[in-house]
């Protein structure tokens, strides 16, 4: 858990990916036009100069989140200080209990070793920070804002471990909030400036005026998040001071959307890398949004997981009994 206490707050070249959601063959892709490229940096370089930032769900909606978060955990532990893993609303327990890194994990490790590895990755998952600040002026998360969030002082005192964001409202508005649908009266309003997210069941939107006031109060120029697929792969919004953006090409295979990583560099000008999607689709690219009011809390997640655990080792005992 010590990689993930070190302050992710960098100064230097950066290339964001946010919205990761396992997508294995788009990380193939990216690895080879953008990490790779990068990386060769890093190694011929002053390994301080790059840095990659991930903005969390790395695991479900798929058949390859082991392969993904394991992927991202090695090139954490090999370049602790250039690749920075924040926490998505699907590294908590209730969501990839619900959304198949659980099932995932079931299949092909089997019951028991299943249980007991979706319990570790959870316990790490509970350790990752939920924010990061680039070159000192630009915000990152998964999620969005928060009324909650005055100051970056507010993120720096979220203690961690985290099991259970419900318990800090800032900790689960960094996961889970979204800005306001495009043409509503909540968007063109000054007040309020967070509203219930109905969509989502928890947390909140945000409007354009709240992300002005946030960035005046933080002292940041832009907001970077994730936590939505957007068609062209990136999305701006509030005068593009907030920058949505959506990594995996072909989400789920259903949809024609493109991916896009965003570049800062260290003078602080902002690029993107998009995408192409490898394989035309006609579908709607609407996003399969993910709720976290009709999943079963932390705790109850845990103790199915707990009673899956135990009937797997009786089956396992009476079976060595039998024989």
């Amino acid at each position: 858990m010590r990689y993930f206490f070190s302050k992710p707050m960098r100064n230097g070249n950066s290339f964001i990916w946010l919205k990761w959601f396992e997508k294995f063959s788009a990380t193939n892709r990216l690895w080879k036009r953008c990490l790779l490229r990068a990386q060769s940096l890093v190694t011929s370089m002053d390994n301080t100069l790059i840095f990659f930032v991930f903005l969390g769900d790395y695991v479900d909606r798929g058949s390859h989140s082991i392969e993904c978060i394991a992927l991202m955990f090695a090139l954490k532990i090999h370049y602790p200080k250039n690749y920075i893993l924040l926490r998505g609303n699907h590294e908590t327990r209730a969501i990839n209990f619900a959304y198949g890194f659980k099932e995932e994990l079931t299949i092909k490790l089997g019951e028991a070793d299943g249980a007991e590895v979706w319990e570790k990755f959870n316990e790490t998952f509970s350790y990752m920070p939920l924010a990061a600040l680039v070159g000192g002026k630009i915000l990152c998360m998964h999620g969005g804002l928060s009324p909650d969030l005055n100051s970056l002082d507010d993120i720096k005192k979220i203690v961690r471990p985290i099991v259970d964001v419900a318990t800090n409202r800032l900790a689960q508005d960094l996961l889970w909030s979204d800005p306001t649908p495009d043409q509503t009266l909540a968007t063109l309003h000054k007040d309020p400036l967070y509203n219930k997210n109905g969509v989502r069941g928890l947390s909140c939107t945000f409007n354009e005026a709240a992300v002005r006031e946030t960035c005046k109060k933080l002292k940041i120029l832009k907001i970077v998040r994730a936590h939505q697929m957007v068609p062209d792969g990136f999305k701006f919004f509030a005068d593009r001071q907030l920058i949505t953006i959506f990594s995996a090409p072909r989400y789920m295979n259903e949809t024609d959307n493109r991916g896009a990583v965003l570049t800062v560099r260290t003078d602080g000008k902002v690029g993107i890398i998009q995408m192409k999607n490898t394989k035309g689709m006609k579908q709607n690219v609407d996003d399969e949004i993910t709720r976290g009011d009709d999943l079963p809390t932390n705790q109850s997640a845990k103790k199915k997981s707990e009673s899956m655990l135990k009937t797997a080792q009786s089956s396992s005992s009476k079976s060595k009994t039998q024989e």
